[in-house]
């Protein structure tokens, strides 16, 4: 259960070649800060995102709101003959924000402001079932990230090199 991985696909196609392929499937118009709000690209690319002269950060574009998306961050690296795709792929940040903040509301004023002192059990219930949803969310997020990972092997002939 995993929020954030590495890995690294290979290809032999050119370094142009995986750039020209990546642009035509990703939404420049789209930012990873819209991956948790669910967007869905208005001309058809399954990605958002931008691509820069030395790596790009997109993510899989869903038409609701999604806490699981995953936003792959990568950089190209050029060998003679083959070209290595560096990315690791992470839980949205406002995703992380909003977990981090029911935490926050949940447990911190109970400890150190005592009227706002919850009774136990609204404190263990809700801890339950903040890790039920976290564990949901990073389930899902796993899941996306396979299959954004299968989408960009597909797409740009690459295979998956074991670090």
């Amino acid at each position: 259960m995993n929020i954030k991985s590495h890995y690294t696909l290979s290809t032999r196609m050119p370094l142009e070649e995986i750039k020209r392929r990546l642009s035509d499937n990703v939404d420049p118009s789209l930012s990873s800060s819209d991956a948790f709000w669910g967007v869905k690209s208005l001309n058809g690319k399954p990605f958002g995102g931008k691509i820069s002269g030395d790596g790009f950060e997109i993510f899989k574009t869903f038409p609701r709101l999604n806490f699981h998306t995953p936003v792959l961050k990568g950089n190209f690296e050029y060998f003679l003959g083959r070209t290595e795709l560096h990315i690791t792929v992470q839980l949205s940040n406002t995703t992380l924000f909003l977990f981090g903040a029911a935490v926050f509301i949940l447990l911190i004023p109970g400890f150190f402001i005592p009227y706002l002192a919850a009774p136990l059990l609204f404190k263990v219930v809700g801890v339950l079932w903040l890790l039920y949803h976290f564990y949901a969310v990073v389930s899902k997020f796993n899941l996306e990230s396979m299959i954004s990972e299968a989408l960009l092997q597909e797409l740009l002939e690459a295979q998956r090199i074991d670090d």
